[in-house]
């Protein structure tokens, strides 16, 4: 015992000191014979570099009679040495300059049987070890962006280079695409100027509005840790907005800190803006009419195709009915020149952050791999779950936002109960935290084509909760199918639910109980869970 405590003590030195200048492990006595310990400065991270940067190797065993480091032929430079393929030395630091996954071999002679960490079993006097160091390239990314046409499709290509002021439209989206990474870089950071539409789980895939007229530059920052590496790019006036002549669209209208804003396609003119021009209608959870006097319309400083409706001294919660009318006429403007039309009782969005983001759940669907590895029937919810049920996969047919959507397809008598996995087992299931306790809106879109039949049946898409031991039903579904319902067009649907534990897991329920043998086809997309602010 007392030898193998010295050996952790030696190795944890060593960690600390091949990460160091100074080769401080070569004084390390572990003051018993026959120990073999070996460390490397990358033994935390898979031993893996960046091409280009060194990896420093280290025996610290004990009673070692001779030693000899062999690294491949043509791929390292071993540093303070005119031999680069093979060293007796102690401490062996190597700067390799190819790409690749490389065997390093260090043959050690003991005086006698020598013992490795933690193990109390001799291993023999001779021992040959060979442990795998991966060099990754420098990071390189080939990036492509389109303009996206009203219907969701790519529309025209745009000519990626420095002042290539490339006309859209203002209110237009591009879409941006890293269309192939080298070098393994875990983080993408955009900087567009324009207004975040949607950006992909993977970070590779933004939309993005243009709403201002102007001049716009464009960086993308795609960079690791560990390995560091890093490539910015950079184009100066990539885009040019020009005015629109396009009807200018209310996106959406949102509850947001206490006050409702109107999210418009296209910047707003603030000397067009007249309060008495907008009106509120509010009630409670309870249907109780609420007072809903409007104090104030401005416009967000930043994000100028938003305004702000501030009530006179009412906050506006999640749970609350919030419906808003406009009825200006030539009144609203857009900066460049388009009048908003009238609207009627458009009803507020709760907006919390989606707390999925910035997790590994699979929210929009575009994990790599085949949907049946990333996600999986959950027997508790779906009963007989068997393949002959219902297929699942990524598709590109109809998405929502970013490159995929899951497809879900159920015969009849069929149920799809699916969760979100990381190794398509119970034990790769995805949690996301919450606050315990809290009350949440889960919610997804969906699309319905307009090939599937019905008759007079109804098939409904329902989520469950697992949080902890405890099973959550909302009791409600938060979508249902039916000859009545919208098809050939996303749809959002959504259901609140009070979450007991600190993490949760979801599990999408379809049940397709039409007679005959008709399937039901239905698409997926961008999942949310957010916290809601209730009043009190």
């Amino acid at each position: 015992m007392k030898t193998n405590f010295k050996i952790v003590i030696a190795v944890c030195i060593a960690i600390f000191g091949l990460h160091s200048c100074s080769d401080i492990y070569d004084t390390i006595n572990l003051n018993e014979a026959n120990s073999r310990v070996i460390a490397t400065s990358q033994m935390n991270f898979a031993n893996t570099i960046r091409v280009g940067t060194s990896i420093t190797l280290g025996d610290l065993s004990s009673g070692v009679v001779s030693r000899l480091w062999t690294l491949p032929t043509g791929v390292a430079d071993i540093v303070d040495s005119d031999n680069d393929v093979t060293s007796t030395a102690a401490n062996v630091k190597a700067i390799f300059n190819a790409v690749g996954v490389h065997d390093v071999r260090l043959q050690q002679v003991f005086s006698d049987n020598a013992f490795t960490v933690l193990e109390n079993t001799a291993k023999g006097k001779e021992l040959d070890t060979i442990f795998k160091v991966t060099v990754l390239p420098q990071i390189k990314t080939v990036l492509k962006a389109n303009v996206l046409n009203t219907n969701g499709t790519l529309g025209a290509a745009l000519n990626l280079s420095n002042g290539a002021k490339n006309q859209v439209t203002a209110g237009s989206v591009v879409r941006y695409v890293v269309e192939s990474a080298e070098g393994a870089p875990a983080s993408f950071t955009w900087t567009t100027g324009a207004t975040v539409v949607t950006l992909s789980n993977d970070k590779r895939t933004l939309d993005v509005r243009y709403n201002k007229v102007g001049n716009y530059n464009f960086d993308l920052l795609a960079n690791t840790a560990r390995p560091f590496g890093e490539e910015k790019t950079t184009f100066s006036d990539l885009i040019t907005i020009i005015p629109s002549t396009a009807p200018v669209t209310l996106l959406e209208v949102k509850k947001k800190d206490g006050k409702i804003s109107l999210v418009f396609s296209r910047e707003i003119d603030p000397v067009s803006i007249k309060a008495n021009e907008f009106s509120v209608t509010l009630t409670d959870k309870n249907n109780a009419s609420l007072s809903s006097t409007i104090a104030s319309v401005t416009r967000d400083a930043v994000d100028t195709n938003i305004l702000i409706i501030t009530l006179n001294g009412r906050t506006v919660y999640d749970d609350d009915k919030a419906f808003v009318s406009y009825s200006g006429i030539n009144s609203l403007v857009t900066s460049d020149g388009v009048f908003s039309a009238t609207f009627s009782a458009r009803e507020a969005a709760a907006s919390g952050v989606n707390v999925l983001i910035g997790t590994n759940y699979d929210y929009s669907y575009e994990t790599i791999g085949i949907a049946s590895t990333n996600w999986r029937q959950n027997i508790t919810f779906c009963g007989p779950c068997t393949a002959a049920n219902s297929s699942y996969l990524y598709s590109t047919e109809q998405v929502h936002s970013g490159n995929k959507s899951l497809k879900l397809t159920v015969k009849n008598g069929g149920v799809a109960a699916l969760l979100n996995t990381s190794d398509g087992t119970d034990v790769g299931d995805i949690t996301f935290p919450v606050v315990a306790g809290g009350t949440y809106e889960v919610g997804a879109w969906t699309y319905l084509p307009s090939t599937n039949t019905f008759g007079t049946s109804s098939v409904e898409m329902r989520t469950f909760i697992i949080s902890g031991a405890t099973q959550v039903d909302p009791a409600l579904e938060f979508a249902t199918f039916n000859s009545s319902s919208p098809t050939n067009q996303w749809v959002y649907g959504k259901v609140n639910v009070v979450i007991p534990n600190g993490t949760g897991k979801l599990v999408f329920r379809t049940r397709n109980n039409i007679g005959g043998t008709t399937p039901v086809t239905v698409y997926m997309d961008d999942i949310t869970v957010k916290k809601l602010n209730l009043r009190p």
